[in-house]
């Protein structure tokens, strides 16, 4: 079969929790500034909501929030990440943050106004999961909520990486999906990858019962098209 199973998914992430908390001091350390996914936020927020940050790392995000009356949750799977977090924000009430499973939120349902999750699903493998990740979300979200989500754009930046797996696939050796690598990047050692297409990205983002309100790149510093973002909305008929 095509698709990966699921006893390699869950392999993956494992290795992907240990990576984070493995390279935590590294990683935040590279991610001290916003990027331009802040702008990106600013957009969408308003006083007085309730926010969920998912993948949310060293917490960095907070501050393009913390100016706003808001209820703020951020959760990450990386309980050295989370530690750091916490001290960082530690002079701000507004801020919670803890550990947990973004494909397992354990939160009450139809409770947030936004949630975003930057740079984090392409860490989720299989497709299956992914979708699931999306459902945990929306269930949490209230009606006409929304889910603001970035993906590393690795097409631009790796893309032999991309068709080599492919071609691997193809011949029945690799046991990663069609357009999933593993890569060292931003602090992080051979950490697994699934590379997004802008169309894909909208694609799921229906499948998992939003409407795709808006797809589109976002730029960093030197970088054009760095990363692809999605807002979704909520659907109200399902």
């Amino acid at each position: 079969s095509w698709l990966m199973n699921k006893k390699l998914a869950q392999k993956i992430l494992e290795d992907t929790q240990a990576n984070y908390n493995r390279n935590a001091e590294d990683f935040s350390r590279a991610r001290e500034e916003m990027w331009s996914e802040a702008d990106l936020l600013s957009d969408y927020i308003n006083e007085g909501d309730n926010v969920l940050d998912l993948g949310c790392g060293n917490g960095r995000y907070f501050k393009a929030l913390k100016d706003k009356e808001l209820n703020y949750l951020g959760i990450d799977f990386s309980e050295k990440l989370i530690n750091i977090a916490r001290e960082k924000f530690s002079d701000c009430p507004d801020a919670n943050f803890k550990t947990g499973d973004v494909l397992d939120l354990k939160l009450p349902e139809s409770q947030f106004d936004l949630v975003y999750a930057f740079a984090l699903l392409h860490h989720i493998p299989s497709r299956g999961l992914r979708l699931k990740f999306l459902r945990e979300a929306k269930k949490v979200l209230k009606p006409d909520g929304k889910l603001i989500l970035t993906v590393w754009n690795v097409w631009n930046f790796n893309r032999r990486k991309i068709i080599k797996n492919n071609l691997l696939k193809l011949i029945g050796l690799s046991q990663l999906d069609f357009n999933d690598i593993k890569t060292s990047y931003g602090g992080l050692d051979k950490v697994y990858v699934h590379c997004f297409k802008r169309k894909e990205l909208k694609k799921l983002l229906e499948e998992a019962g939003f409407t795709a309100e808006k797809t589109g790149f976002l730029s960093r510093r030197n970088k054009e098209k760095a990363n692809i973002f999605g807002v979704g909305k909520v659907l109200h008929n399902n």
